[in-house]
């Protein structure tokens, strides 16, 4: 990551989404379109921030396991 993403990440305000995100959506969303029922780890932006997605925007994050966001972003 280059350092303005490092700093975002970090940031209070990004923590405080992440955290919000997780606990409305306990559940990945990805594995929940499969049929599966896997806890969530990570908040994610369904549009990256470099392809401009909203960095703080709730409707452009969501919920995923870790192996979905692996993949995603493998």
């Amino acid at each position: 990551r280059d350092e303005d993403s490092k700093r975002f990440y970090s940031s209070k305000a990004w923590r405080r989404l992440a955290r919000e995100q997780l606990r409305r959506e306990p559940l990945c969303a990805e594995c929940l379109k499969a049929g599966r029922i896997t806890p969530s780890k990570i908040a994610d932006h369904i549009q990256p921030i470099r392809e401009g997605g909203a960095r703080l925007d709730r409707g452009n994050i969501q919920s995923l396991c870790r192996a979905c966001h692996n993949r995603k972003h493998g």
